[in-house]
């Protein structure tokens, strides 16, 4: 499992911008607002295996999605992006 410091700086490159200025999640968000459709539908594919509460359902539901951390995102993005952790 990545660290946090590992997650903010992933986080930092695909944001291109720095946490000090803009909160963890507020990057989160920049990076997922630039993604396309196809794009999204992985992140939130991703999302949903990373969030996954129950071993046997492993989709996103409203409350994950919104519920979901910005270690949990940075994951979802960073493979969407093909960056490894």
């Amino acid at each position: 499992m990545p660290t946090n410091k590992q997650l903010l700086e992933c986080l930092e490159k695909m944001a291109g911008r720095k946490c000090k200025e803009e909160g963890e999640l507020h990057l989160c968000w920049l990076v997922e607002k630039s993604l396309d459709y196809e794009d999204w539908s992985l992140f939130i594919s991703h999302l949903g295996n990373v969030v996954r509460t129950n071993q046997i359902v492993n989709w996103i539901t409203p409350y994950n999605y919104v519920s979901a951390s910005w270690q949990q995102r940075v994951i979802a993005l960073a493979k969407v992006k093909g960056i490894e952790l």
